[in-house]
């Protein structure tokens, strides 16, 4: 774009909007880590594994919605006091055919 300016090809950059420049940090709100586990027990029983898979190992919409119970393996530690536990997600590719 700056050899097009340059040259007085364009009298401005078409791609230039007001305010893209500027960042605004309240736009996208951010759960806290008790909110989240607020939401996931106010799911119905069946829905919250797929919020903390969302939240904790970074899923996107697509990958959680896909996942199937065989996909996921639990392991527990145990450990004195507790402790968390691990999540192992079985199936990470699906390969498609081409038509």
């Amino acid at each position: 774009m700056t050899a097009v300016k340059e040259d007085e090809i364009l009298p401005r950059n078409p791609c230039r909007f007001r305010g893209a420049d500027a960042e605004n940090p309240n736009e996208r709100p951010v759960l806290t880590i008790e909110q989240v586990f607020a939401l996931s027990s106010a799911m119905p029983r069946r829905f919250r594994a797929m919020v903390l898979l969302a939240t904790f190992a970074s899923l996107r919409w697509g990958e959680v919605a896909a996942l199937q119970r065989q996909d996921l393996e639990i392991v527990v530690h145990p450990k004195p006091g507790g402790g968390p536990d691990d999540v192992v997600v079985e199936r990470a590719l699906v390969r498609i055919r081409r038509q």
